[in-house]
């Protein structure tokens, strides 16, 4: 069955959670360089702007500067003003200049608004298209429909959507304000996570596509990957060939890659968060769930002891200061299992799991299990599972290393692997905190 998410109540008052005072007065009139305020010129266009003392529209040359919207006379005068945008409410509007028929785009928090309109629709699509990734929308049951629910994380439910006026699939990922929005911690959570997943901007990472808030849920739509998971991939096959899973590992540490290099730590890499965006490998990868991730800088203030148990850095574990390389430690984590199908913790309970994943000893016995790899892969897998991660590499040096030199041939032609023992089966993973999540309520309950 197909259900539908309700919109906004009218004339109802709503508690926005994303709801900002706004820029102050000084911010607002102060003259900032370019230079030092915003990092990359998006788009100009000339917009006309109604002038509430003059009582008639005004057009300005309005450029978007990162998350910030610049206001000039013309396109080479100097700024006039600018507002930061984030997390702004969006709305659509619609206005008369003389014979002209507008359509604009409202802006507003609780301390400014501010419209922008133009008459070619051209320009409207595009500026649309540029600011729904900043600012947040209302009604997001008008445009979409719910298809199925796909998962049912710790603090969210995740459902697969179509847009009604072009049937194009998305993921969502719905959190209940009435769980998040009066706790500190779930708050700062939630802010954490969208934040990141606006700035995320590789091929081989989760991306936003526009953000939506109703009177009680926040929706944060973002890409559908239509393949399986990676846990899945390794369930079935068992284990992978060294080629096909250094291919993977690669297309992992590049988004590692790009994250670390923006100072954040993902602290969540395992089997489940990383997904096919296709039936296979070629249409592309996805590391997902960006719920735990975290500036370096914050790493030992949110949270500082997450992670999912069987693949957390011991450094995590044994509660130290720890960087970037935890997520290393993970995605060595994850090579493992899939170039072996065992997990190199297991347990019967997740205390043992947990006590075993703090010790770090790790069984490299490859031939004893009937497994052989190349000497380049073994030492790349040694390396990131080391337990003290000053002798681990960074995600850079991993990209770097020379289990990736050889040709496409010499990766794929490597033995299939003849296993002498039985695979136990990969059991779903737990996370390491537990943070409160939506009630399990039918799919027809999540409405706004």
């Amino acid at each position: 069955a197909t259900f539908h998410f309700e919109d906004n109540k009218m004339n109802k008052e709503i508690t926005y959670f994303f709801a900002k005072t706004g820029p102050d007065d000084e911010k607002l009139h102060r003259r900032v360089t370019e230079a030092d305020k915003f990092k990359s010129r998006m788009a100009g266009s000339f917009f006309y702007v109604f002038v509430s003392s003059m009582n008639e529209f005004v057009m300005y040359y309005v450029e978007l500067w990162g998350a910030n919207l610049v206001f000039r006379k013309a396109e080479h005068l100097p700024m006039l003003t600018f507002i930061d945008l984030n997390f702004l409410q969006m709305k659509r509007r619609a206005a008369t200049m003389g014979s002209k028929e507008l359509i604009g785009i409202n802006i507003s928090n609780k301390a400014l608004c501010e419209e922008i309109y133009t008459d070619n629709l051209a320009t409207f699509e595009k500026w649309w298209d540029l600011l729904k990734k900043i600012c947040v929308q209302p009604k997001f049951g008008e445009g979409h429909e719910t298809v199925k629910v796909l998962a049912q994380g710790l603090n969210s439910k995740i459902f697969q959507v179509k847009k009604v006026d072009s049937g194009a699939e998305f993921a969502v990922k719905v959190f209940d304000k009435r769980l998040v929005m009066h706790k500190e911690l779930d708050s700062l959570l939630v802010r954490n996570e969208v934040s990141l997943l606006r700035m995320a901007d590789h091929p081989n990472l989760i991306r936003m596509v526009e953000l939506y808030e109703g009177d009680t849920y926040i929706y944060c739509v973002v890409d559908f990957c239509k393949g399986k998971r990676l846990f899945d991939e390794v369930s079935e096959k068992r284990n992978l060939p060294e080629g096909y899973a250094l291919k993977i590992l690669r297309k992992v540490l590049e988004a590692l890659v790009w994250l670390h290099s923006n100072r954040i730590i993902h602290r969540d890499v395992k089997l489940e968060n990383i997904l096919f965006r296709g039936k296979t490998l070629e249409q592309g990868l996805c590391l997902v769930d960006l719920g735990f991730a975290v500036a370096v800088d914050d790493a030992q203030r949110i949270l500082p002891n997450c992670g999912t148990p069987g693949y957390t850095a011991p450094e995590v574990l044994l509660k130290k200061q720890y960087d970037t390389k935890a997520d290393v430690f993970s995605l060595g984590v994850v090579l493992y299992i899939m170039l072996t199908g065992r997990e190199p913790f297991a347990a019967p309970t997740e205390k043992a799991v947990v006590e075993k994943n703090r010790s770090c000893k790790i069984d490299f016995c490859f031939a004893e299990m009937g497994l052989g790899f190349t000497p380049p892969t073994k030492d790349l897998l040694r390396r990131m599972l080391a337990f003290d991660p000053r002798s681990r590499p960074t995600s850079s040096e991993c990209l770097a290393h020379m289990a990736f030199n050889g040709t496409e041939v010499n990766l794929w032609s490597v033995p299939p692997n003849n296993l002498s023992y039985t695979l136990p089966a990969l059991t779903p993973s737990h996370q390491h905190y537990n943070v409160p999540g939506i009630p399990e309520n039918r799919i027809e309950d999540l409405r706004d």
